[in-house]
């Protein structure tokens, strides 16, 4: 009875009600997200037959499994048409079914193996996405000319340990540090945060502000969507708190701040007045490196270009499919 019943569900699109019985009489409990693909199989008793072959004998039948056997199905169909006998006679003196047989089973695809699709990536920081059509050629395409003006290969002096990496982010803090002050215009000279907490009582009002500059630690917004974060120099650390303004007090260079956020490990600085507990820096405004005016380099031809920094090769974030 059941062998007829698998025989009946060989047809495309038996329906449900006599495909379930089947099943039970099997020993297998299929889950809602397989009924759909198991009505639409072309030949479902082949395709049950290969439930041994990827390790379940009996249980539930989730969607995973369902596939695993379904790529076992379509790699013993291959196989079959890829084993047909030839006309050749030569091919039929020398042939041993023994071997072909034997090859055939040791060379079933178990899974199939296809290349990596790309993943529907989100831009962060409400950048736009981009379209292929506003680029008028690869960049692949256009002519290079490319000077190595320095190689690190074999020059390097660095042992990656944790002193090596404090040292890089002192030298870019103090680099950047010295860009914050020749480009931006801060109201008074920096000072470090060890300092300005010894002296946060000097600095609570709006006619005396502080200036600071650091290392961003720890981005986050409160729940009435202020921006806060803490931000590290070489003497301490500071807790910054950019408020979500309202009414006549917008100001829409804060808003695009708290609309984009801020990255970790940026250098910024800042300036404004400590509260009355000296435990919180309200920020008035914020100074980055870039400077007032700033002359674009054009390019004769339209190109993109890809810049390239911790590309995440082995990790679980690494991208495949766009590498």
């Amino acid at each position: 009875m059941l062998l007829e019943g698998l025989r009946y569900l060989v047809a495309m699109g038996a329906p449900w009600d006599e495909i379930l019985p089947v099943l039970r009489a099997k020993g297998i409990v299929p889950t809602a997200s397989v009924r759909q693909p198991l009505m639409k199989l072309e030949d479902l008793s082949s395709v049950l037959e290969c439930a041994e072959a990827v390790g379940f004998e009996r249980g539930f039948l989730t969607a995973e499994i369902l596939e695993d056997m379904v790529a076992v199905w379509q790699g013993k169909q291959r196989m079959k048409t890829s084993t047909q006998p030839t006309p050749k006679p030569e091919i039929k003196e020398n042939k041993q079914p023994s071997t072909s047989h034997a090859a055939t089973d040791l060379g079933r695809t178990i899974a199939p193996i296809n290349e990596p699709e790309p993943l529907d990536i989100q831009f962060r920081n409400n950048l736009p996405d981009w379209k292929e059509s506003d680029f008028s050629e690869h960049a692949s395409d256009a002519s290079t000319d490319i000077v190595v003006h320095y190689d690190i290969t074999g020059n390097s002096t660095t042992e990656g340990k944790m002193t090596d990496i404090t040292s890089c982010f002192s030298d870019r803090l103090q680099s950047i540090r010295k860009m914050i002050i020749q480009n931006s215009r801060l109201p008074r000279t920096p000072t470090e945060i060890v300092r300005l907490h010894a002296e946060s009582s000097r600095y609570q009002g709006y006619e005396n502000k502080a200036v600071a500059i650091g290392l961003v630690n720890e981005p986050r917004y409160t729940k009435n969507g202020h921006l806060i974060w803490n931000l590290e120099d070489e003497t301490g650390e500071l807790t910054c708190l950019l408020t979500k303004r309202k009414g006549d007090d917008r100001d829409r260079a804060h808003e695009q701040i708290l609309e984009a956020g801020l990255m970790p490990d940026d250098v910024l600085g800042v300036s404004g007045t400590f509260s009355q507990t000296g435990d919180m820096f309200y920020v008035d405004d914020l100074h980055f490196p870039m400077k007032d005016r700033h002359t674009k380099a054009a390019s004769e031809h339209g190109v993109s270009v890809a810049f390239l920094s911790d590309i995440h090769v082995g990790s679980k974030t690494f991208l495949e499919a766009q590498w």
